[in-house]
């Protein structure tokens, strides 16, 4: 995706679009970070296996969510 946006600025294209995929970028990056630590920390404080299940399982469903918002910007 930075790669397109290079691309882009090179052939012409605003300098604004890049700094916006470039930013979203890094936001992904942080989100992804921030989801590790949140798994790290529900390892380490749930006391049963189905409770870090479910736990992990409601990370995913918001990562999840994360990802649809970031396409539905992306697209427009």
């Amino acid at each position: 995706m930075i790669g397109k946006g290079l691309e882009q600025e090179f052939t012409g294209g605003t300098n604004l679009k890049f700094r916006r995929i470039l930013f979203s970028s890094l936001i992904r990056l942080a989100v992804g970070y921030l989801f590790l630590l949140c798994l790290f920390l529900v390892v380490i404080q749930e006391s049963t296996v189905l409770g870090i299940f479910f736990d992990v399982l409601a990370l995913e469903f918001v990562e999840n969510i994360d990802d649809v918002s970031f396409f539905a910007v992306e697209a427009r």
